[in-house]
């Protein structure tokens, strides 16, 4: 009983914040920041005591890290650190609670089945198929985020539920997080790629378009890895792929309709991309600000054209009541970072400990900046912290002591670190999530299936850094 007293706490908050948020925005008054403080303070307390006490551990020790530099350092406030660290990450919040209303988009119709079946004379050759559904997760992280990973899964699943042998494990696991591990090098509504384009005020044109070309590298890299697996153990995955779509399309819609969901769904994500590019560059209001108003009203108006109005009230009302409480793991993380990120600037402990690590790689022959950054990323990954957290811990950080190479290589390298924690780390969301869809140990996902492949990644995506400072 207490739990969902806490969660409707935790709920009734968060709105406030969110909303107070926007009306900050508009309207610029110190009122609604001083709300805006206390509603997320608010939040955090009651996201505390809605977790179990293992969920909780990993922002309670970030706050407390927080609490001993404001200690141990006469120039920062306690009540500064919790009063100002409490609206930080206010837009980043904001970007994580309302990119799921894509979802419900998605939702409606069968648009990736369809389309799998739709091409099924172009899926003949398992690494076509790996591609392909390598980049139909990218797609539909778009609009499900992490998501995306239970989704294709569940398709892969539900297309090869007779084929449970350790090398069809293997595939179904690898395609699924290796094409999410992409989508967080250039998919603008993951929300740690907006947020390190936004805060290094790098060309979201220009970060797009390059983490999209280095996707397609790591592409042809996973085929190639695809390729040695099949001829080391003398598997052949294309024979099942060709029955098992032989089978679906026996069972397939009526053939306009198996035009029309492929067609909407490409026009979807065409639509949202294009909507949040033009709105991006029109207003400078920021990136994680434009995510948010730019999904609600896309969203409503997908739901009015196809008449869907009370799909829409029904979904919204089924987040509200039950699919807000559950975030609060991730919200904590948020908020606590934001106390721990403001304890870190006003005391100055960041820039000493950046400006030191840039120093040392800069004295060592053959070494930089853009090698370690990445491994930063990735080795607080291991520690529990997931990608979006790290990247907030080490954005602002990173910009405060100005590299001398285009924001948009340190966007890359600090995402390159991002897909590397969500391939290796046993501890991430994405890795645990996994997990539990396919009842695999997270070890296994990660570590043990992408080590190799997380290697050869890593050098690629170096040598283009690399390439482009000389």
């Amino acid at each position: 009983m207490n739990k969902k007293i806490f969660g409707i706490g935790f709920t009734i908050s968060v709105i406030t914040f969110i909303l107070t948020h926007f009306l900050h925005l508009m309207f610029g008054s110190s009122l609604f920041l001083h709300l805006l403080s206390l509603s997320g303070l608010l939040a955090l307390g009651f996201a505390l005591l809605y977790l179990e006490t293992r969920e909780a551990l990993l922002p309670l020790f970030l706050i407390l890290l927080a609490v001993g530099i404001s200690l141990f350092d006469d120039n920062t406030s306690l009540s500064f650190v919790f009063w100002d660290g409490a609206t930080t990450m206010r837009a980043l919040i904001s970007v994580l609670l309302i990119i799921p209303i894509v979802g419900w988009v998605l939702k409606q119709e069968n648009y990736v089945e369809d389309t799998i079946i739709l091409l099924k004379n172009q899926l003949k050759n398992s690494k076509i198929f790996y591609f392909l559904l390598m980049w139909l997760t990218q797609l539909i992280s778009f609009f499900l985020n992490f998501g995306a990973i239970a989704v294709v899964h569940q398709i892969v699943q539900s297309f090869f539920s007779k084929q449970n042998s350790e090398g069809w494990q293997r595939f179904k696991s690898t395609v699924v997080l290796r094409g999410f591990a992409f989508s967080t090098i250039w998919v603008i509504s993951i929300p740690s790629f907006a947020y390190g384009v936004e805060v290094m005020n790098a060309s979201l044109i220009v970060a797009l378009l390059q983490g999209l070309m280095i996707a397609v590298i790591g592409s042809v890299l996973a085929l190639f890895f695809l390729h040695r697996y099949e001829k080391r153990n003398e598997l052949s995955f294309s024979k099942d792929i060709r029955s098992a779509i032989s089978d679906a399309v026996e069972n397939a819609p009526q053939k306009g309709k198996l035009y029309r969901n492929p067609s909407e769904f490409v026009l979807l994500f065409l639509s949202l991309l294009a909507f949040t590019l033009i709105v991006n560059s029109l207003f400078d209001v920021g990136l994680l600000t434009v995510i948010p108003v730019v999904v609600v009203i896309w969203a409503v108006f997908y739901f009015i054209l196809k008449r869907k109005t009370s799909e829409l009230v029904h979904e919204g009302k089924a987040y509200v009541q039950s699919g807000l409480a559950p975030r609060s793991r991730e919200i904590s993380l948020l908020f606590a970072a934001g106390f721990f990120i403001t304890s870190l600037t006003s005391s100055g402990l960041s820039v000493t400990v950046m400006n030191g690590l840039y120093e040392w790689t800069e004295t060592i022959p053959g070494l930089n900046f853009l090698w370690v950054l990445p491994i930063i990323v990735l080795l607080l990954g291991f520690f529990g912290l997931g990608p979006l957290t790290v990247m907030v811990l080490i954005a602002g950080i990173v910009k405060s002591i100005h590299l001398p190479y285009p924001p948009e290589l340190i966007v890359l390298a600090m995402t390159l670190g991002s897909a590397l924690s969500n391939l290796l780390s046993p501890l991430v969301i994405p890795v645990l999530f996994l997990s539990s869809v396919n009842g695999n140990s997270p070890y296994q996902n990660s570590m043990k299936q992408n080590w190799a492949f997380a290697i050869g990644f890593y050098l690629i995506v170096e040598f283009y850094l690399q390439i482009r400072i000389l």
